[in-house]
């Protein structure tokens, strides 16, 4: 019956949908990088750097490989609380606005930017395991990479399969699906990285600077979220079932 149910079930893809679910995957990102900075402040006793898509101890801390560890670990856990947040919200036993809600966080929290950086050898978790597993000579490196694909795997496929599962056919499952799964990541990273970072290093922005304007940054995209947030409960309809 449940089955049924998602068959006759559509979409309701609006621009206030879009623009919130935006905010939402902006948000996620600055919460993930503030827990990295936090973590690092804690750790060191000073605030490091912080720019749009970086952060770092700050010089007098000398860090060493356990705080390094820890608050490179520290970002991440945020994604992976949230993603797997988003999996309880999909169960099938589940309402379609809160089922609507866990599709938006399951693709805000940009799972397949953490598998394409796995898959690369990189990411946080990958880097965490090379510290706390060092080869001078790197011949662990393969494994250590394969590793940190295997967990960031386990992590992300399930509630991936979850989502596809309870869209509707054929439009949400081979148009919506992919769409949200790729898009956002490469928006995200198109944005700060490729657009905010750089404008910050082309125009000298001193370190306190760089705070003054992530911060608004920040603020500007939590209110985004706040007052179009009802909409991300709105995606999954559900039509008459026919006689």
């Amino acid at each position: 019956m449940i089955f049924l149910l998602h068959l006759f079930m559509k979409l309701k893809l609006t621009a206030a949908y879009i623009l919130s679910f935006l905010c939402l995957t902006f948000l996620i990102h600055e919460a993930h990088d503030w827990v990295h900075a936090l973590a690092a402040r804690l750790l060191g006793g000073c605030w490091g750097p912080r720019t749009f898509d970086n952060w770092a101890f700050c010089e007098m801390s000398g860090p060493s490989y356990g705080m390094t560890i820890l608050a490179t670990l520290a970002g991440p856990l945020v994604n992976f609380v949230l993603i797997w947040i988003a999996w309880d919200r999909m169960d099938e036993r589940s309402s379609p606005d809160q089922q609507s809600f866990g599709l938006a966080l399951t693709f805000a929290v940009l799972p397949f930017s953490m598998i394409l950086a796995a898959l690369r050898g990189g990411g946080d978790l990958t880097t965490c395991i090379r510290l706390l597993f060092p080869h001078t000579d790197k011949s662990n490196h393969h494994l250590l990479s394969s590793i940190g694909l295997l967990i960031i795997l386990l992590i992300n496929v399930p509630p991936l399969l979850r989502a596809f599962s309870i869209l509707p056919p054929w439009r949400g499952r081979l148009m919506f699906f992919p769409l949200m799964l790729i898009l956002p990541g490469f928006l995200d990273h198109y944005l700060l990285t490729g657009l905010f970072d750089k404008l910050l290093i082309k125009n000298g922005v001193s370190e306190r600077d760089c705070y003054f304007w992530v911060l608004g940054w920040g603020l500007l995209v939590f209110l985004g979220w706040f007052f179009t947030r009802k909409s991300l409960y709105k995606l999954l309809t559900e039509d008459e079932l026919p006689i």
